[in-house]
């Protein structure tokens, strides 16, 4: 399995799905900045996490705040309504 770690700053408060009362995956996206020729650059990466890990999200995470986020790289792929073009995502799970 490859693993894919990225650290930074939330950049929006986590969107939370619940079933039964219980929190079932958070989705929430870090910022990171990147420095290359002596510029600085964000990179935006989603994230999602599932069961327990989502509960810990939950209680500990929302927007601005720092976190290391470990896990697996995952793509996917959809088509935009208005443009119609394919668009890819990549989310760390």
């Amino acid at each position: 399995m490859s693993v894919a770690s990225i650290a930074g700053n939330v950049v929006r408060d986590p969107f939370f799905k619940e079933e039964d009362g219980k929190t079932t995956f958070a989705r929430f996206t870090i910022a990171e900045d990147t420095y290359f020729k002596g510029k600085t650059s964000p990179v935006y990466m989603n994230c999602i996490a599932f069961g327990g890990v989502a509960e810990v999200v939950k209680k500990h995470v929302s927007k601005g705040v720092f976190c290391i986020v470990e896990g697996r790289l995952t793509s996917g792929y959809y088509k935009d309504k208005e443009t119609k073009t394919t668009v890819y995502t990549y989310d760390i799970v």
